[in-house]
Parts: structure tokens; sequence; C-alpha cells
């Protein structure tokens, strides 16, 4: 996301940035180990802020569907895995997932799949 503008220096590890008005909700101080120094290439910045942008500036990556299952065997028990696609605001990943946590993070999603 950004760049955006720094407006001054609050401190000796904070400064206040200048936010587009999308992002009222946000405090517009940050400390510096939040920033990161903008070298402007046009492909590195994020167009626009994402829908669904939480208080703590992460998106919640939702799961679209599952992949592939198998079992993880370790020495003395095993693990249920699913390889799971996931989109985060457009872009598109997939990543293997332990089956109970699925289940009980994304317990609505689990149950629309179980029905299909």
């Amino acid at each position: 996301m950004g760049p955006f503008r720094i407006v001054e220096r609050v401190g000796p590890v904070a400064y206040r940035l200048e936010l587009p008005d999308i992002m009222h909700a946000f405090h517009k101080v940050f400390h510096v180990s939040m920033l990161k120094k903008c070298l402007h290439r046009g492909d590195e910045v994020v167009a626009k802020i994402p829908s669904d942008l939480q208080p703590n500036l992460t998106v919640e990556a939702r799961p679209l569907r599952v992949l592939e299952r198998r079992v993880k065997e370790l020495r003395r028990k095993k693990i249920p895995m699913m390889r799971v696609l996931w989109d985060c605001d457009g872009v598109q990943e997939e990543t293997w997932e332990p089956e109970a946590r699925m289940e009980v993070q994304f317990w609505k999603w689990f149950q629309k799949q179980a029905a299909a």
C-alpha cells in the first residue's frame, strides 16, 4: 500500500502520514518499524486500498476451494492436510493447511464445502 507522504516527525521513532480519505478510520501516526523506504517502482505500489482492510493494516484471505487432501504421517500421529486455494483481494495462492485448523477458523466455509 502506499506510498504515503510523511507530514511530520512526531518523536524519535514515529511519523504522521498523509492518508487518503478512504482510510479515515486509521490512526495517522506510525512507528518507524511499520514504514518502508519507497524506491518508487510502479509495480510495487498497490493501486487501490483493499476493501476489507483491517484496523491492523492486514487483509483477510478467504479460502476458495480445496485442491487436494493428504495425510501427513509423523512418528506417532497422522495429520489430515488440505491444499487450499486462497483469495486475498484478487491475488490467489495455494498453501497446505491442517484440516482441523481450517474447520475451526473457517467453519462456515467448511460447512458449505461439506454440503456441496
